[in-house]
């Protein structure tokens, strides 16, 4: 939920998962008009700012680079929203029992009105989980007829003693199709290059039907 204290101004928000038990995803307090090009700042619990941050958290691009839904933190962030632009760069805690802090840089553009595609969206995102760990990702997306494709493409450098350090670069590709506006078919693509020829891929197709506006 979202409680407005001083509209237009200040506001804060929650995401209280209650699956299993009562657990706080993001608790935050955002602060506009304080920055120049339609600046914020805010401050609290939240999710890292990482790529297309999708819903999926097992896919290779979330869970592999190092940015799921699961492990929030705290911190503060500050982005400014020139016209089509979207800037921002977070610093939040980082891993437990270290005195290590992560940051996030995160830019992208959305171009509206082109000749032959309503939209595209295209990014990239730098992310320093530690000393010994980043993560670099390049996103886009655009949409052609009833066509909307997604994709991107993360570059891991993990040099901690660690499995996760096996881990070299992760892919994602999505082709959806609307073929009404309640029904949506979908077609997944997946790879994560690991050390040692144990690459993995995955290949997902699906429908997906939007019964009503909130509920899918």
């Amino acid at each position: 939920g979202q409680l407005y204290l001083w509209p237009e101004v200040l506001s804060v928000y929650l995401d209280e998962d209650l699956t299993n038990g009562a657990t706080t995803r993001e608790v935050f307090a955002l602060l506009r008009g304080v920055l120049p090009l339609d600046g914020y700042v805010k401050a609290g619990r939240f999710f890292t700012p990482f790529g297309l941050e999708l819903h999926d958290d097992e896919a290779f691009v979330r869970a592999n680079g190092g940015s799921t839904y699961q492990n929030s933190d705290e911190g503060a962030e500050i982005g400014i929203m020139p016209g089509p632009f979207f800037l921002t760069a977070a610093v939040q805690n980082g891993a437990q029992g270290d005195t290590d802090v992560q940051t996030a840089v995160n830019g992208y553009a959305v171009i509206d009105d082109l000749a032959l595609v309503r939209s595209v969206l295209a990014g990239a995102v730098f992310l320093r989980q530690a000393s010994d760990r980043y993560a670099a990702a390049w996103y886009a997306g655009t949409n052609l007829w009833r066509f909307t494709m997604l994709g991107e493409f993360v570059l891991i450098d993990d040099r901690s003693d660690t499995p996760a350090a096996d881990d070299q670069f992760a892919s994602y590709a999505e082709v959806d199709f609307f073929a009404f506006n309640c029904l949506k078919s979908r077609g997944i693509f997946q790879f994560l290059k690991v050390a040692g020829d144990r690459n993995r891929t995955r290949y997902a197709i699906g429908v997906e039907p939007f019964i009503d506006v909130f509920l899918q």
